[in-house]
């Protein structure tokens, strides 16, 4: 995180040019304000290339689902997977009614939120102790050393994130 830093300038009564700390400050401000701009420029254009990639591993994609769904031999072949697929679904269904299973999905779904819930402090945790140590790196208890990661994500307002 940058920290901007404004200083009091005092300016003499009489004069009416700007002082060298003014210039200086100004040219500061200015040199930050123009980065930025810089730096937003460079966010857009790396957005614009990626949706433009995107759209074109669309195309490719559907071009190739689109040559699989006309092939017969390969419509025959898929529908014997799928009715496959239904009789495996339908065994499945069954051996999760049985309660052991049952109890044991309950098991699992509670310790997922409690490693989500126990992984959000971790990274909290992590960005305190990196920003204190300014250290990249930690040591744990068993003597594996893990490598402290951050990273950023683009997510569209209004969208869940």
């Amino acid at each position: 995180m940058q920290a901007f830093v404004y200083s009091v300038v005092l300016m003499d009564d009489t004069t009416t040019q700007p002082t060298n700390t003014d210039i200086a400050l100004s040219e500061g401000l200015q040199g930050d304000a123009l980065q930025m701009i810089d730096l937003e420029k460079t966010i857009k254009n790396f957005y614009s290339g990626m949706k433009m990639k995107r759209e074109e591993l669309k195309k490719l994609r559907d071009m190739i689902n689109d040559t699989l769904e006309t092939d017969k031999t390969y419509a025959v072949q898929q529908e014997k997977i799928n009715e496959a697929k239904r009789e495996q679904q339908a065994t499945k269904d069954q051996l999760m009614s049985l309660s052991s299973v049952v109890e044991a999905k309950v098991e699992m779904k509670n310790l997922s939120e409690e490693i989500k819930e126990l992984d959000g402090y971790l990274s909290k945790n992590l960005l305190q102790y990196w920003e204190l140590t300014k250290k990249d790196s930690i040591t744990m208890s068993d003597g594996e050393t893990y490598q402290i990661k951050q990273s950023a994500k683009l997510v569209k307002q209004g969208a869940k994130p």
